[in-house]
């Protein structure tokens, strides 16, 4: 891909915070790298309690906080600018609760192709 590295690297950096912060001790936290037709898509999966379907789209936003014991210290930042990341390199960011619990986050970035 073609990009701001250290911009993407603090994206996914922040993305993994989160994922920390929501999980408990021994729980695992997937990460992986897959290549989807014009896309590069890096997954962050974790078994956290996840978010309230209803503020799923807002989590994103500056200064949303979800409400969890496991929440920690933060300003509600870290996600935003997760997606001002990815919108700059003109990809697109999606949270979604996992069935057996927990949150998956899917940033989706250009796949660059030579000319």
């Amino acid at each position: 891909m073609r990009g701001n590295a250290e911009l993407i690297r603090r994206g996914v950096e922040n993305v993994l915070r989160n994922a920390l912060r929501f999980s408990l001790p021994g729980q695992q936290i997937e990460v992986r790298l897959s290549a989807e037709q014009q896309w590069l898509a890096i997954r962050v999966r974790e078994q956290g309690p996840g978010v309230d379907e209803e503020k799923l789209s807002s989590i994103f936003d500056p200064f949303v906080r979800v409400n969890s014991p496991l929440m920690g210290k933060g300003y509600g930042l870290g996600l935003a600018i997760v997606r001002k990341v990815v919108l700059a390199h003109h990809g697109e960011v999606k949270a979604t609760n996992r069935p057996d619990g927990g949150l998956e986050l899917t940033l989706r970035l250009p796949r660059w192709q030579q000319p």
